[in-house]
């Protein structure tokens, strides 16, 4: 599902800007994200954080006189002039490739400017404010090049500000003068504990940034960086790293305080990267990641879009509104969430569609947990979320991943919505879903991975202990019925004798089969247990083959019925057992 924009005329910014719009021909989209399940712990979390953070916003006064310029500038690094060549316009003449200018106060009325004339799109200009008031832009900025904006009390870009340039930080942290002339962007928060609330329209060049840093972040506006990068960042220490004048990544090291990154409107970085990150020094202070708007980085031409919610190993991160990574004429991108909770509430769309292949979402945690990527304690989808990593026409669908540490007894994931990874419609294979944590309920959730040209694409429950109930057999039933190849495997993880946090079960790694399975489709189901599989009950196949393998480091044995239907039976066990 595709969010679409257009370009409407703001008479007050003297600028066109990007509003969300409704097309009747693909109905229409609700970015509302209704509340957590209470009584859960990961969302009593974030409702606590997220009313202790109110508090750090500082309470912005009435919006500044239209006519209103910034005050006191003083150039201390570099070579620049600063002029005033109409009542509300205020022209700064940079002849340096980066200079830094302090500034008694950094407010702008809605009818006024400020321009900066620097000599290249590679030429950067610091604004130091020195006062103790916060900054409140409300009207519009120009450059060819980059512009930084710090203030420790915080900046408030109001509803009809306009930001047009090359690049833009925006943040309460301090960065010395000698850096910034070298090109060293480091950030420290030293105390600060105000915001960079945004409420207008930002725009970076071709290929440019926007980043907006600080212990608490809002965007309440749009956030336009077409092939480049958008970042949404709080945290104590905060690292730009650049290549030329493009922002490729960042590094944020833990705050002592609450932190909190909010969207709540559109961040736009069609062909690029959009980076949302949290981090808090402990669960005590906590972080949130809060995305309740429209994340769009979808595919331009040759290029993927990325989208990266990282809340650290404190922090929770709630995946509302829409993430969009799709491409219409390539392979869809990639979505990663990572936090020490994570929730994806109904109503979410994580999308990395593709027309000539699926995507990559991973939420928690890679394959199996593989790889360096920070694991979940909790992940939790809801009835209404939607993922979708299908391919479109052509191509493999994607990759799909909700992790949980599956040898942290405390964890969980629980997966209720709808998890796409088919094949494409003219051609190509199914993808990969797996939803793994060392407790999993899946009751509720809807799979497809099948493939119309292809072969089918696989779901991989990999928990530490496992029993299949009535909710669990019916999600699984219904899977190989659309098209999945389905595998519970508690061999993966415990098989290694991985140690586990808690207290674990006596024997880790069973399977138990307690209710009916039941296929209609040529599908395969392999159970591989780390100890024993016991069949308390069915499983069959009532129209077509059904491939059932069951391996076992213990014994495979029950009082269920195996009715395959022509299909390959596999049983492979270590240990004597009856069935």
């Amino acid at each position: 599902m595709n969010t679409f924009y257009r370009l409407v005329w703001n008479e007050a910014a003297h600028t066109a800007v990007a509003v969300m719009e409704t097309a009747r021909a693909h109905g229409k989209h609700s970015h509302t994200v209704r509340a957590v399940t209470p009584g859960r712990r990961a969302a009593l979390r974030l409702t606590a954080l997220l009313l202790a953070l109110g508090g750090l916003a500082p309470a912005w006064a009435g919006a500044p006189a239209p006519s209103r310029l910034p005050t006191g500038a003083q150039v201390v690094a570099g070579q620049a002039t600063v002029t005033q060549p109409a009542s509300a316009v205020l022209q700064v003449q940079q002849s340096s490739q980066a200079a830094v200018i302090n500034w008694q106060s950094f407010d702008l009325g809605s009818a006024a400017s400020v321009n900066f004339l620097q000599p290249s799109a590679g030429s950067s200009t610091l604004n130091r404010v020195l006062g103790s008031n916060p900054s409140q832009i409300y009207g519009r900025i120009t450059a060819p090049g980059q512009v930084f904006f710090t203030n420790p009390g915080g900046i408030y870009f109001g509803p009809s500000a306009s930001v047009d340039v090359g690049g833009l930080v925006a943040t309460t942290h301090r960065i010395s003068d000698a850096d910034f002339m070298a090109g060293n962007y480091r950030f420290a928060r030293n105390g600060a504990s105000g915001s960079v609330v945004n409420a207008g329209a930002l725009k970076a060049a071709l290929g440019g940034y926007i980043a907006l840093l600080a212990p608490e972040v809002r965007n309440q506006g749009v956030v336009v960086a077409q092939l480049g990068t958008v970042a949404l960042a709080a945290g104590d220490l905060v690292t730009l790293e650049m290549l030329g004048s493009q922002l490729t990544s960042l590094r944020v090291s833990a705050a002592g305080i609450q932190t909190l990154v909010d969207n709540a409107s559109a961040v736009l970085a069609p062909g690029g990267l959009i980076i949302l990150s949290a981090q808090a020094a402990d669960q005590l202070q906590g972080s949130v990641v809060n995305n309740s708007g429209s994340l769009v980085a979808t595919g331009l031409a040759l290029r993927n879009g990325r989208v990266v919610l990282d809340a650290g190993a404190h922090g929770t991160a709630l995946a509302g509104g829409t993430l969009n990574v799709s491409h219409d004429t390539g392979t869809g991108g990639q979505i990663r969430i990572t936090g020490k909770d994570i929730v994806l509430p109904s109503g979410a769309q994580l999308l990395a569609t593709g027309s000539q292949g699926g995507g990559t979402v991973l939420v928690g945690g890679d394959w199996q947990g593989s790889g360096n990527l920070p694991q979940a304690r909790s992940v939790r989808m809801e009835a209404g979320a939607i993922v979708d990593a299908s391919a479109t026409l052509h191509g493999d669908g994607g990759k799909v991943v909700l992790w949980s540490d599956i040898h942290d007894s405390g964890g969980a994931t629980t997966a209720a919505g709808r998890i796409a990874v088919q094949g494409g419609a003219q051609g190509g294979n199914g993808g990969q879903i797996e939803t793994s944590g060392y407790r999993l309920h899946i009751g509720g959730i809807h799979v497809q991975a099948g493939a119309a040209q292809g072969q089918r694409g696989q779901w991989l429950l990999d928990p530490f202990d496992y029993s299949i109930g009535a909710t669990e057999a019916n999600s699984i039933s219904s899977a190989l019925n659309a098209g999945a190849t389905v595998t519970v495997d508690t061999g993966s993880g415990t098989a290694s004798g991985a140690a586990v946090s808690g207290t674990g079960p006596s024997n880790p790694g069973d399977i138990t089969v307690s209710s009916a399975i039941t296929n209609t489709g040529s599908s395969t189901l392999t159970l591989n247990a780390a100890h024993n599989i016991t069949l308390g009950a069915d499983i069959s196949s009532s129209s077509n083959p059904l491939t059932l393998n069951l391996s076992a480091a213990g014994s495979v044995s029950g009082t269920g019925n195996i009715n395959t239907n022509g299909g390959l039976l596999s049983i492979s066990a270590a240990a004597n057992g009856t069935l």
